[in-house]
């Protein structure tokens, strides 16, 4: 009996653990950086009304297709001839009145219009698939700068997260520094302005832990905001360097040129405007179109449907037209369309700058980033060993407890350069991809 009541009491106490481990992750949910990606371009509301225009695009082809292709309409028509018109016929008698029709006139009609020749509907038919180029490179703009915003949240978790680890392995350090002190001061071994200067520093570090955990929680909720999520994101990635090729950043300038999409989107704006100039020029030109009708009409004076005799007629044709003047309007909107393709190459050439100085900016600080990363590393190292050594110090009696307190802050602030370096050179280099169009 004893045997099972021990089994249970241990039966229940790992159900127990695992219902407080649930109950502790209940609403939060772990994410890689590659899964956030996916997540947030799942839910980013500026990425799927990229995603809407692309298929908006889709639609525009077709409907500039339907431009070339027949036309057909079908019209009915009922009237009530409340006072007949009529015909006047000289005769030797005089002027005679002949009525035209009868009480109720009815007409079906259909007719079938073919263009032939319109330089508007030929250059419509390239705007359209020109437009969905541009909603591409739309899409993939709006998809880098997706990338980009959940890359910098995503790193922002990991620093708030380190400086918060810090900041509790320096309350950790001060603590069993105190508890040292508090020993010593009882042995007579240390004064009691070390143990109050000790007592302090705990005070001061205390609230440093609280401000990371606000800072940690601050960057959180704002990935939670990018991945459009209800469940609190964990961040699970290791939190280090991953460094780009040095032969692949020097190409960024040429990258940023070939690969960048908002410069792309520009370019395919530039030869929409000039397929618009083509089409203001088309109003100069003629436009020939072939057309069909086929009718059935019939008039009587009663509603006796039956009777009625339906005639039809048929009729096939050409219609031409030709612009010969329009008061100068036309002209007026060719100027104004090329003006519009002018005023883009300026803006593309203002773009392909700061491009250019972008681009040089991320690649200056991603090496400069990287230093600081490997000096920080090697500072990390040797604040710990000072540290080490400074307590050693103390204890043998030979230190004072202001070297203990220096070398805490040493670490610490060798600690969060590292952090800091390391994240700047992990947005450096999301800038640098965003920019050359890389994800």
């Amino acid at each position: 009996m004893n045997h099972l009541r021990i089994l249970a009491s241990g039966i229940f106490s790992v159900l127990l653990y695992a219902g407080v481990v649930s109950a502790q992750n209940q609403g939060k949910q772990d994410f890689t950086l590659t899964a956030a990606i996916e997540t947030a371009l799942k839910n980013n509301r500026s990425y799927l009304v990229a995603e809407q225009d692309l298929e908006k695009s889709d639609l525009q082809i077709n409907e500039a297709y339907g431009l070339a292709m027949p036309t057909l309409s079908g019209s009915a028509q009922y009237t009530r001839n409340l006072k007949p018109a009529v015909f006047f016929i000289t005769t030797p008698e005089g002027v005679q009145k002949l009525k035209i029709g009868a009480d109720n006139a009815y007409q079906l009609a259909f007719t079938l219009q073919q263009p032939l020749y319109s330089k508007t509907v030929g250059t419509a038919l390239e705007v359209a698939e020109i437009y969905k180029d541009y909603s591409l490179a739309g899409v993939n703009s709006s998809r880098l700068k997706t990338i980009l915003d959940v890359k910098k949240a995503y790193y922002g978790v990991l620093l708030a997260k380190r400086y918060k680890d810090v900041s509790q392995k320096m309350l950790e350090l001060t603590e069993s520094n105190y508890k040292n002190v508090q020993a010593m001061y009882k042995e007579g071994v240390a004064s009691e302005y070390d143990e109050l200067r000790m007592s302090v520093q705990l005070a001061n570090v205390r609230p440093q832990v609280l401000q990371a955990q606000n800072t940690y929680q601050i960057a959180v909720l704002n990935l939670k905001n990018q991945l459009g999520i209800e469940k609190e994101p964990v961040a699970v990635d290791e939190f280090r360097l991953e460094l780009l090729p040095e032969d692949q950043i020097s190409l960024g300038s040429q990258k940023v040129t070939e690969q960048n999409s908002n410069l792309r989107q520009l370019s395919i704006q530039k030869n929409l405007l000039e397929k618009n100039v083509e089409i203001k020029e088309s109003g100069l030109w003629p436009s020939l179109y072939a057309f069909g009708n086929l009718a059935w009409q019939s008039q009587a004076d009663n509603f006796k449907f039956q009777n009625y005799d339906w005639i039809r007629s048929t009729s096939v044709g050409l219609n031409l037209s030709i612009p010969i003047f329009s008061g100068f309007q036309t002209v007026s909107q060719i100027q104004q369309a090329e003006l519009e393709v002018k005023k883009l190459d300026y803006m593309i050439n203002d773009l392909q700058s700061n491009l250019q100085l972008a681009v040089q900016s991320a690649t200056f600080k991603l090496r400069e980033a990287k230093e600081r990363v490997e000096a920080q590393g090697k500072a990390v190292g040797q604040a710990e060993k000072a540290l080490a050594i400074a307590e050693i110090r103390f204890k043998n009696g030979v230190g004072m407890q202001l070297e203990i307190l220096d070398a805490q802050l040493a670490l610490n602030q060798a600690l969060n350069n590292q952090a800091q370096a390391t994240y700047d050179y992990l947005v450096a280099k999301a800038d640098w991809q965003q920019l050359t169009g890389m994800e």
